[in-house]
């Protein structure tokens, strides 16, 4: 078994409440009863059945990893809240494992340079730099 998971904080500005969820990218021999899943959820939460259960597929090119992706980018994306509730955000929650795996994959250590040396001299590129000013985008382009 190899299991990823993030967890999301969303605010509704209407309600003025927070939602908290997880998402879960898992590698299993069985499927997981949707039913079931509910049920254990509402027995931890005491007043949620709300689960969502979908299978991904395996592309050639890319394996898993955009399924990965997918589910390890939500403990960092507050670009949709103000600065208060980045700041109550961040309060609450630092200190706090947002992300983590199990089964497999736990306890697999990184090595300390993550890219490859390639051989990179002679070859073509183009170099972007962007600037930010107050939420708007000003693109510099440089070749």
């Amino acid at each position: 078994m190899v299991l990823f998971y993030s967890t999301e904080y969303t605010y509704n500005s209407k309600t003025k409440e927070w939602h908290p969820h997880i998402h879960i990218f898992a590698l299993l021999n069985e499927w997981i009863d949707q039913e079931e899943l509910a049920e254990t959820w509402h027995d931890i939460t005491l007043d949620s059945y709300i689960v969502d259960i979908r299978r991904v597929k395996r592309t050639k090119e890319h394996g898993y990893s955009k399924a990965v992706a997918e589910v390890c980018k939500y403990a960092l994306k507050f670009s949709d809240l103000s600065l208060e509730n980045t700041w109550e955000a961040y309060l609450s929650l630092k200190g706090n494992r947002l992300t983590g795996c199990f089964g497999s994959m736990y306890g697999v250590k990184l090595p300390e340079k993550l890219t490859d040396d390639l051989p990179l001299d002679d070859l073509p590129y183009m170099e972007l730099l962007y600037r930010f000013v107050f939420g708007k985008r000003i693109q510099y382009v440089r070749f």
